[in-house]
């Protein structure tokens, strides 16, 4: 049960993070199909979640602009 407070979801450290931010991002411009950038994102989604909140944030912004590019 959770007691309140911060939680730490395994987070990275800042250099750690940055390095993962720029290979999931690199990933997801790399998608050729949505269901390709369905399954980076999913294979990627527990070690994404150990980032902080704003690089999260940016990357959800950069996989929701991808998905629009790969509909069109």
């Amino acid at each position: 049960i959770h007691k309140g407070g911060k939680d730490s979801k395994g987070e990275v450290p800042p250099e750690e993070g940055e390095k993962l931010f720029t290979q999931v991002r690199e990933a997801i411009g790399n998608a050729t199909t949505l269901e390709n950038l369905s399954q980076v994102l999913s294979t990627n989604r527990e070690l994404v979640g150990g980032l902080s909140t704003d690089l999260r944030s940016d990357l959800n912004k950069i996989a929701t602009s991808r998905k629009k590019e790969l509909r069109t």
